[in-house]
């Protein structure tokens, strides 16, 4: 018990001393006492907030070279510590050590910008929100060339034509069309699908003459028969197909049945749409 007693006893003569100082004293080491916590304050938050942006800093990176967690955590550690050596020297009184406090977090910035341009150089998408959002846009050149630009270049300054964006269904067509596979004709007796059913990407691509008959193929490119380029299907498009469709199946199906004598003042002699013929003679 003694310790303890003099301990208290210790205690109490500090705090008769503290009550028969000055007031201005006591002033000043309250002060004092706030200035060292303040700074101890700051230490502590200046040092959380370097952690945060290093943990943030080596997030971005992991995400996109699919860095194992604990590899990941390591590397956050040494960034951090790099972090809180050059601002320690920023705030040096040496210029030369402020130089290289400047100099090496401006490293380590330009350094995560250069990790992620060569990470997603090759990714075609990234995740948002648990869905595969498209990175890049392609365009195909008339000599068999696939060409990926980043996202937001609507058109190629080199080829004059639209940079569509990447799907996941488009991207395994972009593959064959890069081994050498060309657009082939799908005839009218076929029954394609022209939406993907996972994603409802259209998979079919178009082409429409001046007449107004369209005609579909099985994978991106330009027309074999005068080099246009061909689209990719819409829902109007589809329906203006099918329509076309059944009409030749009528039309097929009326030349190939018995002629049978007409009204000519009822029936119409040609078609009013096309202006082909509809009655022999």
């Amino acid at each position: 018990m003694k310790p303890l007693s003099d301990a208290q006893s210790y205690l109490n003569k500090l705090r008769d001393k503290w009550a028969g100082s000055s007031i201005s004293l006591q002033l000043i080491v309250a002060a004092t006492i706030l200035i060292i916590l303040a700074i101890i304050t700051i230490w502590i938050v200046d040092k959380i907030f370097i952690y945060v942006v290093a943990r943030g800093y080596v997030e971005d990176i992991a995400d996109v070279f699919n860095l194992n967690k604990n590899l990941a955590q390591a590397i956050a550690l040494t960034i951090f510590l790099l972090g809180v050596y050059f601002v320690g020297k920023v705030f040096s009184f040496s210029r030369t050590s402020r130089r290289v406090g400047y100099l090496g977090i401006m490293a380590l910035l330009i350094g995560h910008s250069l990790l992620l341009w060569r990470g997603t150089s090759g990714q075609f998408f990234l995740e948002q929100s648990g869905q595969a959002k498209a990175t890049k846009c392609y365009v195909l050149t008339r000599d068999g060339e696939v060409r990926f630009r980043e996202l937001g270049h609507n058109i190629d300054p080199e080829t004059g034509l639209q940079c569509r964006e990447v799907t996941p269904a488009i991207l395994e067509r972009l593959k064959k069309y890069k081994e050498g596979n060309r657009p082939e004709q799908i005839g009218e007796e076929q029954e394609p699908v022209f939406f993907d059913p996972r994603t409802g990407e259209p998979i079919i691509w178009f082409w429409i003459s001046k007449s107004g008959e369209i005609k579909i193929f099985n994978l991106m490119g330009f027309n074999p028969e005068n080099g246009e380029e061909l689209k990719p299907v819409t829902g109007d498009v589809v329906e203006t197909y099918k329509g076309q469709v059944d009409k030749h199946q009528k039309e097929f199906e009326r030349l190939n049945r018995p002629p049978q004598k007409i009204d000519p003042n009822t029936y119409s002699f040609f078609d009013s749409a096309t202006g082909k013929p509809q009655v022999w003679y």
